[in-house]
């Protein structure tokens, strides 16, 4: 089997264990995909509404001169925050995409390995080895920080078009800057992903630390397979993800209609019922496209010579060396 066939056969084996979609979504929404499913019934926040948040402890020291304790508080307890939220996301998320690897790589059928695979054993680094690579993020995020808030300030004091929402203004003065925080997000994950499995699926002589895998990674992405496997099973995540969350936002802003004109007890209890399907439905499907997608990541680093063999048909599909 080609190893275009090969992204097929790891659709069917996700398909065929729906405990997957589950693991690839907890790890998903743990390191900071929630917001990314929330976004469409969240309101995008308008100056006055930002005012009104940061003023007077904040904005009203930096405007008056005056001592900036309450920005230095703010700034630290933000730091902690974020600290506090990336190990504590980074552990689960890692926890979460770890047992999804094991099961990929071991599971009786169908599965991602050799005929002969058993599951991988624990190799100590797990973390760093998926983390370690969004110092690139990071990098990119205090770029994408410093030239937003150059241009939130701009906005704020002479708003070019007032009838557009803020958050799009800025978005609309800094695309750079968000181009930049995402590709490099999205680079940091594929890295990471691929580097927790190879410290997982190879053996301790092969891969002694996390910083080797992530070099292992950084290496196999930058092969052509890599890449194109890369921007498949990414576009795949889009394709199926975006419809599911530009309905959940539509569904949502009918509900909102609903419950602000005052609409009965039985057209707000259809319209909360629909927007939870379509809500539900959407991220089903969206575990579904992350599944195989962490799959598809599993095979490219199980099977070493870059190609795929199928044993037993779809009732056992195995990802392996020919």
């Amino acid at each position: 089997m080609t190893w275009r066939d090969s992204l097929v056969a790891a659709l069917v084996a996700t398909l065929a264990h729906p405990r997957w979609w589950l693991l690839a979504l907890a790890g998903f929404l743990v390191r900071g995909g929630l917001l990314v499913v929330l976004l469409p019934i969240i309101a995008l926040p308008s100056v006055a509404g930002l005012m009104s948040f940061l003023a007077p402890t904040a904005v009203g020291e930096v405007i008056s001169g005056g001592p900036g304790t309450p920005v230095a508080v703010l700034a630290i307890v933000i730091a902690l925050g974020v600290t506090a939220f990336v190990w504590i996301a980074g552990s689960l998320g890692t926890w979460f995409e770890a047992a999804l690897i094991d099961e990929a790589a071991g599971a009786d059928e169908p599965r991602i390995g050799p005929p002969d695979a058993a599951p991988p054993e624990r190799q100590p680094g797990l973390g760093p080895a998926r983390l370690g690579p969004h110092v690139l993020t990071g990098a990119a995020f205090v770029f994408a920080a410093a030239r937003i808030f150059a241009v939130a300030y701009r906005e704020a004091t002479t708003p070019g078009a007032p009838t557009t929402p803020f958050v799009v203004r800025v978005v609309q003065g800094a695309p750079e800057a968000v181009i930049v925080l995402l590709v490099a997000w999205v680079l940091a994950e594929a890295v990471g992903g691929l580097a927790l499995r190879e410290l997982l699926l190879r053996g301790p002589g092969e891969v002694r630390s996390a910083r080797s895998a992530i070099v292992r990674g950084a290496r196999e992405l930058a092969t052509v397979r890599g890449l194109v496997t890369f921007v498949i099973v990414n576009l795949g995540v889009v394709v199926v993800a975006a419809p599911g969350w530009l309905a959940a936002g539509h569904a949502w802003d009918q509900l909102r209609i609903l419950l602000a004109g005052g609409g009965d007890g039985l057209d707000v209890a259809i319209g909360l019922g629909l927007f939870l399907a379509v809500a539900f439905g959407g991220t089903l499907l969206l575990g579904v496209a992350l599944a195989w997608r962490a799959t598809t990541w599993t095979a490219l680093v199980v099977a070493p010579d870059r190609h795929a063999a199928a044993v037993q048909g779809v009732g056992g599909v195995t990802l392996g060396p020919e």
